[in-house]
């Protein structure tokens, strides 16, 4: 049995290398490994990073609301309230002119449309219509902002619950 074991071994054994083809078969792992290495480094995207203002141009547009939110002073527990909120506000559109006027506009047999002023500096938002609906988040301050979604939160640390809105740039 052991000369089957040796036999086989011999067989399979690749012949030996002088010391110069050793030399020259480990440079070409070498260099391989270099090549596949750079290929590697090379071919790898950074994500593409975004940087969203908070200025009023950079915020400027139509939104609409997509989600309500009541958060806890305490706790920062938060609980959606969308569905609480009117047909006629979350079908309304927001738009935020860069010069400081705005429009609330309620669609269909809504008569909550009103015209208005906001303002954002220093991470605040502030929004005035003349209408109640309108003004819901008309003191607050932006808590995200990724260039499509702004979520805005209201600002009353006396009470148990702020609010917050996430506001979709459409």
């Amino acid at each position: 049995m052991r000369l089957l074991v040796d036999m086989a071994y011999a067989t399979l054994s690749l012949p030996r290398l002088s010391s110069k083809m050793r030399l020259n078969a480990y440079n070409m792992k070498v260099y391989l490994l270099s090549i596949l290495f750079f290929i590697c480094f090379v071919s790898c995207k950074k994500a593409a990073t975004t940087s969203c203002g908070t200025t009023m141009t950079d915020i400027a547009g139509n939104y609409k609301i997509i989600k309500y939110e009541s958060v806890s002073y305490n706790t920062g527990a938060t609980q959606d309230m969308t569905t609480a909120l009117p047909g006629c506000m979350l079908s309304a559109i927001y738009h935020f002119n860069s010069d400081g006027t705005a429009t609330y506009s309620e669609s269909g047999s809504c008569d909550g449309s009103r015209d208005g002023t906001w303002a954002a500096s220093n991470a605040g938002f502030h929004s005035t219509f003349a209408s109640v609906n309108g003004n819901r988040i008309d003191a607050t301050s932006i808590t995200s902002w990724d260039c499509t979604n702004l979520v805005l939160t209201t600002m009353f640390p006396s009470v148990n619950y702020n609010y917050r809105f996430t506001l979709s740039k459409l």
